[in-house]
């Protein structure tokens, strides 16, 4: 039997498995995959750069929320949120949600990660590993202690079209 996700038929079912060009460029390239999801062509290199022009190195919210907007979308941050409250915006069939979160729940790589979200149940979220360039899947006890960053206890974005 296999699971059914919420939102399996909305525009996170397009998500892609794509692996990052970079150590550091999660946020880069988890933009690529949402905005492929959208329908436009940015590729990971054009993000980066842009992101270089800023002489900086790693996204940070901000710039995760910044970047679509400067491509006419719409982009939002939500911290301190529920898995209810990320599971209720997953059903929106217009956006795409990004976590931010350490893989490695201990944090003794002392990196946060951003991975789009695939899929959500009750159980279990379906994540876009950009490290790995696969999906993968967490369960919720085990997701719940590591959505966390550096900025943001338990944060995600969406972004959508206008």
């Amino acid at each position: 039997m296999s699971t059914i996700f919420v939102g399996e038929q909305n525009t996170a079912r397009r998500l892609e498995a794509y692996r990052q060009m970079t150590d550091i460029s999660c946020g880069s390239a988890s933009l690529h995959i949402c905005y492929k999801a959208l329908g436009l062509l940015q590729t990971e290199v054009q993000i980066r750069s842009e992101l270089q022009k800023k002489r900086r190195a790693l996204f940070s919210w901000a710039d995760m929320l910044d970047h679509p907007r400067r491509l006419g979308l719409i982009s939002n941050l939500y911290f301190n949120a529920t898995y209810e409250n990320l599971m209720g915006l997953f059903y929106d069939d217009l956006s795409v949600l990004v976590v931010g979160w350490l893989p490695d729940g201990d944090n003794r790589e002392r990196i946060f990660h951003f991975s789009p979200v695939k899929g959500i149940t009750p159980e279990e979220i379906r994540l876009i590993d950009t490290c790995k360039g696969r999906e993968m899947r967490v369960y919720r006890d085990t997701f719940m202690p590591r959505w966390r960053d550096y900025e943001h206890t338990r944060a995600f974005m969406t972004i959508a079209r206008e």
